[in-house]
């Protein structure tokens, strides 16, 4: 019986599904045996990422970081600043309430010990926040001269300004939980770090206590001003009241003479005025005009007063001073551990995304020579 005596039938469906094996899978087993084929590629690549990142490790610019941990200052950290404050706030000008007591001007306030601590410190803060002045501070040094030797102008622009915003960092107390203003500098080296910011604390420190001794230098010619105006007030007033005392005298023993008063009357009041005193008599009232043109002025004790002070103001000599615009919490600390690069966590993140890489470059090469070879 040949093949055409076979009845034909439709094809019959199988009782269970059959597998399905897509040509582009690779199976588990299969995908470890092409990567353990390829071993030595993976093994290559992995060990290339891993001396980059060696090497870079071991070559990158280390970076230290130097902090400081500062609040507002004590009188002992103001020191002289704060004398020369002391001595202009008690030499200083007064003025009379409609009640008649004499107080300090609106002046004075700022050279109070707390408003004179808080206004040196937020000056202080100020400069802090400032990039001009790090700007300045950091052109001055030698750190950023070492930096930018052999660079053109651009690239030195550059590094100025990656130093003024990568190495310097200032953070503000908040009163909450931030208790104290903190201020740290980079550099290279520990050594560095800590030199610079020193220098960068002492710097501010000086432009701040200039400054305010510029204010006070301002302040102690207005004082001086105000006291000397004071004074010529009380002695003109002084002058003027006798000018008075004198034109009523004679005016008085010139109306006595008229009236031929040459006596004191029988009939004198208790007390004389400006009215009554022609019945003093021309005798008496003549020596008593005699004597007030003899006499000086007769000047108030405020007046000596203004001249202790104004003696007091003249002496004081307007030469730099010393003193803190701050107080350490922490100094400039010199760094133990430096902030990067990290060498041990870099080739270890090396190793791991060389592996990663091999296996990735093995797979894919696996796959695309598979799919060459079934096209062929």
């Amino acid at each position: 019986m040949n093949n055409k005596e076979f009845p034909q039938q439709a094809n019959m469906p199988y009782p269970y599904p059959m597998p399905y094996q897509d040509n582009d899978e690779i199976d588990l087993i299969e995908l470890f045996r092409t990567l353990w084929k390829q071993k030595a590629k993976i093994a290559l690549i992995t060990a290339a990422t891993t001396v980059a990142a060696g090497i870079y490790a071991f070559t990158a610019e280390e970076v230290w970081t130097s902090k400081a941990v500062i609040a507002a200052p004590k009188a002992s950290d103001i020191g002289e600043f704060y004398q020369l404050a002391q001595n202009l706030e008690r030499n200083a000008p007064m003025i009379t309430t409609p009640d008649g007591v004499q107080i300090k001007t609106e002046d004075t306030k700022p050279l109070q010990l707390n408003n004179l601590r808080s206004s040196l410190f937020n000056d202080f803060r100020r400069e802090l926040e400032s990039e001009n002045e790090r700007r300045s501070f950091v052109a001055s040094t030698d750190y950023y001269r070492e930096k930018i030797k052999d660079k053109s102008e651009r690239d030195q622009k550059l590094v100025l300004q990656d130093i003024i915003e990568e190495n310097i960092s200032y953070t503000a107390a908040d009163g909450k939980k931030i208790k104290f203003d903190t201020i740290t500098f980079s550099a290279n080296t520990a050594e560095k770090a800590q030199s610079l910011l020193q220098q960068y604390m002492v710097s501010l420190n000086k432009k701040v206590i200039k400054n305010n001794e510029a204010e006070l230098n301002i302040l102690l010619n207005k004082f001086r001003q105000d006291l000397s105006v004071e004074a010529k007030t009380l002695a003109n007033n002084a002058e003027d009241q006798l000018k008075i005392e004198i034109n009523t005298v004679a005016s008085a023993l010139a109306q006595a003479k008229g009236m031929n008063q040459t006596e004191p009357s029988a009939n004198l009041p208790a007390e004389i005025n400006n009215a009554t005193m022609y019945l003093l008599g021309s005798k008496a009232l003549s020596a008593k005009l005699a004597l007030l043109q003899a006499s000086e002025p007769v000047f108030p004790s405020r007046y000596f007063e203004v001249q202790q002070q104004l003696k007091s103001l003249n002496a004081i000599k307007m030469v730099s001073t010393g003193g803190k615009t701050f107080t350490y919490i922490d100094e400039p600390s010199e760094p133990v551990i430096k902030d990067k690069p990290k060498k041990i966590i870099i080739i270890v993140v090396g190793l791991f995304v060389g592996l990663l890489f091999g296996l990735t470059y093995a797979f894919f090469s696996t796959l695309f020579d598979k799919n060459s070879q079934q096209r062929n």
